[in-house]
């Protein structure tokens, strides 16, 4: 199986363009091709395709193919299956043998490749789900209001760093990749999501809410929970507003893979990346968005394209053996417990692109940390 798709990605480039060449093309009502490339640091660049037909008949069902290489890893990576997008209801379902990441909303993989590229700030970690199957199940019952659920399983396997070289850096290596705990791993997941903020591009008063429970099965059998919650406050200065997000994560599980990192882009920006790893975390972020109030006033050429923001953030994790309760630990959560950071971001018009300057507040001999964002949202 594993050759069979690993010259899966040379007859995805052939069909798709043969399709096209011969105008069968024009059958279909979605016809969608294009490059899959990545940098990270176990598997250096990535280069993969990616082929999705929908026809004309059932122009809301397509069926997608994806292959890739890893030239570091010297490893192949591939996905086939179907999606459904109604128009409130959405289907997933897929086989699958590919490179996985916790938690992969914290940072994008474009944002991810690029500055591991640059700079070695590889933020995510990573291992390898192999023999994959899983089936998804969205349910927009509101303008608001949406259902999700999901059923995975799969072999986990570690991956190990495989490149040292970026742009600039060169010297410095690549963080470790925490080594996944190999076996064969099921999860069960339901939701529900809560979020008014809407699509325009004005900030205004919103909410945003999430419930997921999970849990595990197979050689992994725990009970998670993360309960997540988002205000967005426009205050009565100016343009000016007020972002405050709390989360709570707990896991019956101390395999790493399971594990929550706290440290760096979209935790606690003033610490090392992931510098703590638990399964029970509570983290608090709030940003004061000064939206062009502050220094486009300054006559600086170039400063009336930027945008202003003072943040901080308070986190905390514990990590508990996996016979204890799922909420165990949390009960003992005092003000003390909590790590802190503080600092400011600096922005071009809707979060384009966004530097922060952050440092911790529990010791002052480190130096600042930076870091670059790409689209940030909170």
């Amino acid at each position: 199986m594993k050759a069979a798709f690993l010259i899966l990605l040379p007859v995805l480039v052939w069909v798709s363009d043969a399709c096209a060449q011969t105008g069968d093309v024009s059958r279909f009502e979605k016809f969608y091709r294009g490059a899959r490339l990545r940098y990270n640091r176990v598997e250096g660049s990535f280069l993969g395709y990616r082929l999705s037909v929908g026809r004309k008949d059932w122009p809301r069902l397509k069926v997608f193919a994806e292959s890739g290489y890893g030239l570091a890893s010297r490893s192949a990576r591939w996905e086939a299956g179907l999606e459904y997008r109604g128009r409130k209801i959405s289907l997933n379902a897929a086989v699958f043998d590919r490179s996985e990441t916790p938690e992969p909303g914290i940072v994008g993989t474009n944002e991810n490749s690029l500055f591991s590229l640059l700079f070695k700030w590889d933020y995510r970690d990573y291992f390898r789900a192999k023999n994959g199957f899983e089936a998804k199940f969205a349910l927009r019952s509101k303008r608001t209001l949406s259902l999700f659920s999901g059923l995975t399983a799969y072999r986990c396997e570690p991956m190990a760093v495989r490149t040292a070289w970026s742009l600039f850096f060169r010297n410095r290596p690549f963080r470790s990749n925490p080594p996944a705990r190999p076996g064969d791993v099921g999860l069960l997941y339901a939701g529900v999501t809560v979020d008014t903020r809407g699509g325009s591009p004005l900030f205004r008063n919103a909410w945003y809410g999430s419930l997921r429970y999970e849990r595990g099965f197979r050689d992994f059998a725990f009970h998670g929970l993360t309960l997540e919650g988002k205000r967005y406050k426009k205050v009565r200065f100016g343009r000016q507003g007020l972002i405050v997000r709390a989360r709570l994560s707990t896991r019956q599980s101390a395999a790493s893979q399971f594990l929550f990192g706290l440290g760096g882009v979209g935790t606690l920006r003033g610490f090392d990346i992931k510098e703590f790893r638990a399964n029970r975390l509570v983290l608090f972020n709030v940003e004061y968005a000064f939206h062009g109030d502050v220094l486009p006033r300054i006559p600086v050429r170039g400063f009336q394209l930027l945008n202003l923001t003072v943040f901080a953030d308070a986190g905390w994790t514990r990590l508990m053996p996996e016979s204890a309760q799922l909420f165990a630990g949390i009960r003992e959560l005092g003000f003390a417990s909590f790590m802190t950071s503080t600092g400011l971001g600096i922005a071009l018009p809707r979060q384009l692109l966004r530097l922060n300057v952050a440092r911790r507040l529990d010791r002052w001999d480190d130096a600042w940390t930076l870091s670059f964002r790409l689209r940030y949202s909170l």
